[in-house]
């Protein structure tokens, strides 16, 4: 039951995430590194901070993801803005 349980667990966050639950499957046995694209979804859709994922590096670190999630936050706004035009 158990197993069945996480199947369509993994399949609704694939549906949910516009991924395939393979891919949800392989990004949580780390058979695969999510892009930082996948991860900012993943965070939106369990409204968690994407900064606590990566608590243990260095601020240099931190500042680059950091600025990189900017950028993509303006791209997503920007396909929204064109999508609802």
């Amino acid at each position: 039951m158990q197993k069945e349980l996480k199947t369509v667990i993994l399949f609704q966050l694939g549906n949910e995430l516009n991924i395939s639950s393979n891919h949800v499957g392989r990004i949580e046995k780390a058979e695969t590194i999510p892009t930082i694209e996948s991860l900012v979804t993943f965070c939106n859709f369990l409204e968690i901070d994407l900064l606590h994922l990566f608590t243990k590096l260095n601020e240099k670190e931190l500042k680059k993801i950091e600025s990189e999630i900017n950028q993509l936050q303006k791209e997503f706004k920007n396909q929204n803005k064109r999508k609802s035009q």
